[in-house]
């Protein structure tokens, strides 16, 4: 936990920040190859996504 602590609060931010910006490519990636590969409906596609950003607020 000491380590937490001696990073910057910016640059912890940035960091939260980068993940949070590349998790929405990640999602739309992952979504379009679920559609385009499977016969799982859009609309499960899209609230799964919206739950799983639930949970990880």
């Amino acid at each position: 936990m000491s380590y937490w602590k001696s990073i910057s609060p910016f640059t912890l931010a940035a960091l939260i920040m980068g993940i949070g910006i590349a998790g929405i490519p990640l999602g739309d990636t992952a979504g379009k190859l679920m559609f385009l590969h499977t016969s799982v409906d859009p609309i499960f596609i899209a609230w799964s996504r919206y739950g799983i950003g639930i949970l990880l607020v």
